[in-house]
């Protein structure tokens, strides 16, 4: 069901930044956008930040990509002014919340409103809706609404089913079912979102996507009935869930099995009213390779030059210079708490690069904790230098202290649960 192979595209020049403009699209040619993004964070080009890394992840497969940052939402014609500056998207329009689910970044754990934004300029709070993903996505299907609406990041990832929302103490159904979107990606996007784009490059080709691994949709009883019991999971529906917390307890256990599966074969499906949530099994983990590929692509690693030059975002300090995603402890394993539990490694090589560019001075400070948007947020782990090379390294240290670096080859330096 999921062996879906469509024809590659030659890549695309990378730009110094990804356009948020008319202006800043025709400085670097082409009138017309193949995918639209947008994001609740303000745009940071540097590979911590998800929206701004499979932006350029789709560049470098083909695809012309702009970026709308924190559009205004309070006043929905402003909204569709922002959405609509850099025209009609060819392809699709892909939505995230940013590097923290909207709800959280609004509210303490006492349901007390947040008085800043920590992926905002000057920390101001405001700049993004409570629950983005639903909001961005309505006023994108009032603009165009025939252009197919995808969504992803840790926001659409952790709503993919049906879910406890802690702001209401409710149960809510799949965040598809609320936010009128036509696929959800769930996890770390790179893969999936390059395979969404190559299956929509004649239009929307609802046959094409539902073969994808890695994303959810609304599908109606007829296509439901035709999948292979066999291959497939039914969950209680939601409105089962809502009568019975057990119901929910049962869902949110195959959920979590599924999700840490090696080799996760099934799909999911769930019920909401007359209609049905389908969720395809997760792709494997991102290969080493895969993700050198994702830090080796040309970030400026910085904030948009839009921004004023004194202002201070959270996640990165414009005057400051410092630690990329603590490249100044160890080896960086990744890992999305959306996807699974399983971990994939940088090869050394851009361990080492990550840790030039912070000792030339080329990369502002980032402040804990980093997260990944479209494709949720990266786990950063660390366990040993790399600001040096592995010939330039410390000896272990005391007597009896295993040596980290022993035996190693140089695709895997790590092993969590591996002695």
């Amino acid at each position: 069901m999921f062996d879906l192979t469509l024809p590659a595209r030659t890549p695309l020049p990378q730009p110094p930044f990804l356009p948020t403009t008319r202006a800043e699209m025709d400085a670097i040619g082409g009138d017309t956008l193949d995918i639209l993004l947008v994001t609740g964070d303000a745009y940071v080009d540097h590979p911590s930040f998800g929206v701004p890394l499979l932006g350029r992840w789709l560049v470098g497969h083909g695809y012309r990509v702009g970026i709308v940052a924190q559009p205004r939402w309070k006043d929905e014609g402003q909204g569709i002014a922002d959405l609509a500056r850099m025209g009609r998207p060819r392809l699709f329009a892909g939505v995230s919340a940013g590097a923290l689910d909207s709800m959280l970044a609004h509210y303490t754990a006492f349901r007390k409103k947040r008085h800043d934004d920590a992926y905002t300029p000057g920390g101001k709070a405001g700049f993004r809706p409570d629950r983005a993903v639903t909001v961005y996505s309505q006023i994108l299907k009032r603009l165009y609404p025939h252009v197919p609406v995808v969504i992803g990041g840790i926001e659409a990832s952790l709503r993919r089913l049906t879910h406890y929302d802690y702001w209401s103490d409710a149960l809510k159904p799949s965040i598809l079912a609320e936010s009128g979107a036509d696929l959800l990606i769930y996890g770390m996007g790179e893969r999936v979102v390059q395979q969404v784009a190559r299956a929509m490059r004649n239009g929307y080709n609802a046959k094409l996507l539902r073969k994808l691994r890695q994303v959810a949709f609304m599908a109606d009883d007829s296509y439901v009935q035709r999948l292979d019991p066999a291959e497939t999971i039914r969950l209680h529906a939601y409105e089962e869930c809502v009568r019975d917390k057990r119901a929910f307890g049962e869902n949110f256990t195959i959920i979590e099995t599924q999700s840490n599966l090696m080799e996760p074969t099934a799909t999911l499906i769930e019920a909401v009213g007359d209609r049905y949530v389908v969720v395809t099994p997760p792709n494997t983990t991102l290969s080493t390779d895969e993700l050198d590929h994702s830090f080796d692509l040309p970030y400026q690693r910085a904030p948009h030059p839009r921004y004023p030059h004194e202002a201070i975002i959270e996640g990165v300090d414009v005057d400051g210079v410092g630690r990329v995603l603590d490249a100044g402890e160890p080896g960086q394993l990744h890992a999305d708490v959306r996807h699974g539990k399983r971990l994939g490694d940088l090869h050394h090589r851009a361990e080492y690069q990550h840790g030039q560019h912070v000792g030339q001075g080329d990369v502002p400070q980032l402040h804990p904790p980093v997260a990944d948007a479209v494709d949720g947020p990266r786990l950063v782990l660390g366990a040993i230098d790399v600001l040096q090379p592995r010939d330039k390294r410390q000896e272990p240290g005391p007597q009896g202290q295993p040596d980290m670096h022993q035996n190693h080859d140089a695709q895997a330096h790590l092993r969590i649960g591996q002695p």
